[in-house]
């Protein structure tokens, strides 16, 4: 049981480097790695314990020689290759020596990692009770790099959480297992009392794992919302990034924030300044627009490809292509976000240390018709299916007559459209606070009531008017570009600039924008859409971008000569980012080798089962912390010379309760009983001498003694 947790654990932390690296791995052999690891390391320990059963230094040789396996592996399967390579002129035994390489480079460390902790699991107990210390360790190194709007190996900070919590959980399940067990090896007496036992805990886990998990969804839910509210109801702040929801929310009162989210860049002027993301397509009167999987026309892409890919040409009137390239800060790295009709995604590579979680060029062919031209369609001409799905409006009759009001006397299909986008610019003011409706419905409050509100209630509200006529139209969301911002050619993005609009169809021509949002404030408010923003600000992000050449992604497997399997990397990016997690890890084991090393007493004692054994390791870690007040013990002195000696440099006092620590501690080393009373008065009196030592010294100060360079010694040689 506890073997089979231990090694779930692991295979979690291996899934997760597979994630780091991903596009250079395969998972199938990534969990042939872990499982020949275990095995490996199982096999070493078995083989040392034959040929050397009585050796003080067989856990050394084990250790050695697991940690040499791997490598010397590598070079027999390699030689076997290039053997077998010899007289053949076909590439393939250069692709497998290829990948042979790859996954060398890239598994070697957790392999190792694995198969040196699973010799040390058989061969120390105190080793078992400290690995879940190590996996914690090693869950830290993994999601350090993450961070800085950089996260990737999760899309949804929900699912992050429910990940890292049953991990945890899964350790202290490993803790208390681990403190149910006696030993590690083969020994199976007590072994079905001990599987009760553990069956017992998880039975008794599973209600907090559930209180868990409630609490991470609730706290997820209130999260989310006060993120959309603080971010104009349309942008959801994720752990480490943003992105827009997938409905449309109307808010009582809205803030916005001014995290930059993205770079925008095009290669040609264009009187074009919205950026879609999302289309809210579907309509239901109690759940408002909503993003719907199966609508009539959806998008051809919501996510940037790993590699460049095209789409279909539509075939529409008054559009020509545009390039666009767009370097992501904030949002999701996997967002899309383009003018109008994506035609080509061209994925780039970011460089090492980038500001960039994601750069790619997008073609669109965007809108560049005249009003004039608008005017001459005569309707949509749908089908009726198509038709009747984009004109739902629920039915009310108030939005029918407010839309019959506005058009009464006009006959044009346009004429209509530019009416309503007119009623609602021009009559209707722009606020933050569109206050909350008496009877709940915000929609009708801000139509009939109180006529200010943002970006999101003109949409919703045109959509509806306008579908209610029988026109079709959606709703889009997605950034505002504010062109007064420019700098050579770049547009700065922010979250104050996420934007809700309207598009209609037009016959011939596809669908057309229509921006309704007033830009007129309402009375006593001065906040308007689009905040300026300072061009210093930009300097060193386009400094940074301008001293970089892109480099497109590769092409999927079939379409180029290499497959993915076996595409060649950016070997010194990929030695940067290795180097960077080496580094990192290695950091965190040296500290951690420091702090054992210092407290491996106190540890001792901690994890000790007897109490006589306990009290010998308190003892020597008390000796740990007296050597740098000038605790010496020479060759031709006694402990208890030794104590006296340095006793004499205190109060007599605490001389003396030096004197019966010790006897306390020759009393549960040798002496025929020791019960539990004076068990509590050795704990008692080596609090009080610990307390004593430190007094009247300062936090800097107690923190240097306890890492003086004497103290890492052994106290009794």
């Amino acid at each position: 049981m506890v073997r089979a947790l231990r090694h779930l654990l692991w295979l979690y932390l291996f899934y997760h480097w597979y994630l780091y690296f991903q596009e250079y791995l395969s998972f199938l052999p990534v969990l042939l790695l872990w499982a020949g690891a275990i095995e490996l390391g199982h096999v070493s320990y078995r083989i040392c314990a034959r040929l050397l059963p009585t050796s003080s230094f067989k856990l050394f040789l084990t250790l050695f020689l697991t940690g040499l396996s791997p490598i010397l592996f590598y070079y027999f399967v390699k030689g076997l290759v290039l053997l077998g390579g010899l007289g053949f002129e076909d590439i393939t035994w250069d692709l497998l020596l290829l990948g042979l390489e790859r996954y060398f480079f890239f598994m070697v460390l957790p392999v190792e990692l694995l198969s040196l902790s699973t010799v040390l699991l058989y061969g120390t107990y105190t080793a078992m009770s400290l690995e879940p210390a190590f996996h914690g360790i090693l869950l830290a190194a993994l999601f350090f790099p993450e961070g800085g709007f950089r996260a990737h190996l999760y899309a949804h900070p929900l699912s992050l959480g429910i990940s890292v919590s049953l991990f945890l959980l899964g350790e202290i399940f490993l803790l208390i297992l681990t403190g149910k067990s006696s030993n590690v090896g083969d020994d199976r007496t007590g072994e079905h009392e001990q599987i009760v036992n553990h069956w017992t805990i998880i039975r008794k886990g599973l209600p907090y794992m559930a209180l868990l998990l409630l609490f991470l969804y609730l706290g997820y839910d209130r999260y989310t919302a006060r993120s959309l509210e603080a971010r104009g109801g349309l942008l959801k702040a994720e752990m480490f990034r943003f992105d827009f929801t997938h409905y449309l929310t109307l808010e009582t009162e809205i803030r916005q924030t001014k995290d930059l989210v993205l770079l925008y860049r095009r290669s040609e002027p264009i009187d074009r300044y919205l950026l879609k993301r999302f289309l809210l397509e579907g309509y239901d009167p109690k759940k408002g627009f909503f993003k719907d999987p199966s609508s009539p026309d959806p998008l051809p892409a919501e996510i940037v490809p790993p590699y460049p890919r095209s789409f279909p040409l539509r075939e529409t009137k008054g559009r020509r292509p545009i390039q666009q390239e767009l370097y992501i800060i904030n949002l999701d790295p996997q967002a899309l976000v383009s003018l109008d009709y994506p035609l080509r995604i061209v994925p780039f590579r970011t460089w090492p240390n980038s500001s960039f979680s994601r750069v790619y060029q997008v073609e669109s062919m965007a809108l560049t018709i005249l009003p004039l031209e608008l005017s001459e369609v005569k309707g949509p001409r749908m089908d009726p299916k198509t038709l009747q799905y984009y004109t739902e409006y629920g039915k009310d009759r108030r939005i029918r007559a407010l839309a019959e009001e506005i058009t009464r006397g006009i006959d044009t299909y346009y004429d209509k459209v530019q009416a309503i986008t007119d009623y609602l610019r021009y009559d209707y003011f722009y606020s933050l606070k569109p206050g909350r409706a008496p009877d709940g419905d915000q929609l009708s409050h801000f139509l009939f009531s109180s006529k200010k509100g943002y970006c999101s209630y003109f949409a919703f509200s045109m959509a509806l008017l306008c579908r209610s006529l029988g026109i079709p139209a959606r709703v889009v969301i997605g950034f505002y570009i504010d062109p007064e911002i420019e700098l050579l050619g770049y547009y700065p993005v922010r979250s104050d600039m996420a934007h809700a609009w309207v598009e209609v169809y037009f016959d011939g021509y596809g669908w057309v924008d229509f921006d309704p949002t007033s830009r007129t404030p309402a009375p006593g408010e001065t906040i308007l859409p689009g905040v300026q923003l300072k061009r210093e600000d930009l300097a060193s992000l386009l400094k940074e971008i301008l001293s970089h050449t892109l480099e497109t992604e590769p092409l999927p497997p079939g379409k180029a000569k290499e497959s993915k399997d076996f595409i060649l990397p950016n070997w010194m990016a990929l030695y940067k980012t290795f180097a960077r997690l080496s580094g990192i890890a290695l950091l965190t084991f040296g500290l951690g080798a420091i702090f054992l090393a210092r407290f491996r007493y106190r540890l001792k004692a901690i994890l000790s089962r007897s109490m006589r054994d306990r009290i010998q390791w308190a003892f020597w870690a008390l000796l740990q912390d007296l050597v740098p007040f000038g605790f010496v013990m020479s060759s031709s002195q006694t402990l208890k010379e030794a104590l006296e000696s340095f006793g004499n440099l205190f109060a007599p006092e605490e001389a003396t309760e030096l004197g019966d620590l010790f006897f306390l501690y020759q009393l549960a080393r040798f002496g025929e009983s020791f019960d539990q009373d004076k068990a509590n008065r050795f704990f008692s009196i080596l609090h009080k001498v610990r307390k004593n030592l430190y007094a009247r010294k300062s936090i800097l100060f107690r923190i240097l003694l306890r890492f003086h360079p004497k103290s890492f010694r052994r106290p009794i040689r």
